[in-house]
């Protein structure tokens, strides 16, 4: 099947789904969707889920650099103003 038929006939189906089936759809294409992220982590390389953990821990402790501030830095270095 034609990908743009395909893309138009499950955006038909959408538009006519009663709320029932459109909470269903949703919770299928959110799961399936979730699934896929579980996926991207599983094969990534060690040193970058271990980079991450460890950025995930200092946020938790409170060590991040808010964004605002951040954005200053920047906007300050480069002259943006």
């Amino acid at each position: 099947m034609d990908i743009e038929k395909l893309r138009f006939e499950l955006c038909q189906m959408i538009m006519q789904a009663d709320d029932m089936q459109l909470k269903d759809l949703n919770a299928l294409i959110t799961d399936y969707f979730d699934s896929q992220k579980d996926e991207e982590w599983d094969t990534m390389p060690q040193f970058l889920k271990d980079r991450i953990n460890e950025s995930l821990r200092q946020a938790d402790a409170g060590l991040g650099t808010p964004l605002n501030e951040v954005l200053e830095r920047i906007r300050a270095k480069h002259g943006l103003y």
